[in-house]
């Protein structure tokens, strides 16, 4: 058990160095190679996506490659959840098939709940080439495309995201919501059922656990300043403009949230402020938190073996689908 205990700890350790190299050392293009490497979809995964090529993004559900579009959409329709899904990666690096292992996860356990689920992970435009609001742009339009073009009932999707994800969810929801004034978008869509956000950064800078955590997560001062290479050069367009504005989240937000935080990431007092702002707005609001770095509910058994730790990350998705299910009735 001692030998056991000491071998993970090695393990995080190696896990964390690594990838704090990767995200703050490595330029954007062999970031995303290593990247793709490391989180690369199994051979038995392809059964279980589904390339959309005009956002290029993945549909993911059991056995949907080999459907036709047509099935597709309707597949969408029928399903009792749809996640729509915005993978993070500090807006430089990430693809949206990277996180299929979790993604299936989430499935299973769905339909063990006897919940029928499909996934969006929504592909967007990253920095430095591409800045803001580019990645926001791509977003929303995938986001307009799954209600408008495919026919899915708002108030059945969890939209989720992770890290920039997280940003990137929160821009969706403001930028799209018909009581703000966008300087960049027009599109004006329903909010949807319920929102996850997974160690999600916000715009908020320079809390406690920034600096306290900086050891013990792979998020480095370095990750930071690569990070202002997503910021625009036009002074007229402003990236987190709900945050610099101090936006009521009631005004943009649906009312089910979960979020999860690492207690030894770097950001976990954005995620424990951006949870403690909402229930102050009185949004119904749970946190998962587990003693582990950054994204560890999306890498899952990168940085922890423990099978109670990840089925706990999971079943909060299941749990936040459930609710915002049962919502859905109650106001039906």
């Amino acid at each position: 058990m001692v030998f056991n205990h000491i071998a993970a700890r090695i393990r995080l350790f190696i896990v964390v160095r690594f990838l704090r190299v990767v995200f703050g050392s490595m330029s954007s293009r062999m970031a995303r190679k290593v990247l793709a490497g490391t989180t690369k979809p199994k051979r038995w995964q392809h059964p279980w996506m589904q390339f959309e090529p005009k956002t290029k993004s993945f549909f993911v559900g059991r056995n949907i490659a080999s459907q036709s579009r047509e099935q597709v959409k309707q597949r969408l329709q029928n399903a009792n959840v749809v996640i729509f899904y915005i993978h993070g990666g500090g807006f430089r690096v990430g693809k949206a098939d990277m996180y299929m292992t979790t993604f299936v996860r989430w499935i299973k356990a769905m339909e063990e709940r006897g919940l029928s689920c499909v996934i969006y992970s929504a592909e967007y435009r990253l920095a430095p080439e591409h800045k803001f609001p580019a990645a926001a742009i791509d977003c929303i339009e995938s986001y307009r495309s799954i209600i408008e073009d495919y026919g899915v009932d708002p108030k059945k999707i969890m939209m989720g995201g992770d890290s920039a994800g997280g940003a990137l969810s929160l821009e969706t929801l403001y930028h799209t919501c018909s009581d703000v004034q966008s300087h960049f978008n027009q599109i004006k869509l329903p909010r949807p059922g319920s929102l996850l956000m997974v160690s999600p950064y916000t715009g908020d800078e320079d809390m406690g656990s920034a600096i306290a955590n900086l050891n013990t997560d792979y998020i480095s001062e370095g990750t930071r300043e690569k990070m202002i290479e997503y910021l625009p050069h036009n002074k007229d367009i402003e990236a987190f403009s709900y945050h610099v504005k101090k936006v009521s989240y009631a005004q943009f937000l649906p009312h089910h949230i979960v979020v999860v935080v690492g207690g030894i990431e770097v950001l976990r007092d954005v995620g424990l402020m951006f949870a403690k702002r909402c229930r102050e707005e009185n949004l119904r609001v749970s946190v998962v938190r587990e003693e582990l770095p950054h994204d560890w509910a999306m890498l899952g058994r990168l940085f922890t073996a423990d099978h109670k730790v990840i089925k706990r990350a999971v079943m909060s998705v299941v749990d936040l689908a459930q609710d915002m299910l049962n919502s859905n009735q109650v106001s039906a």
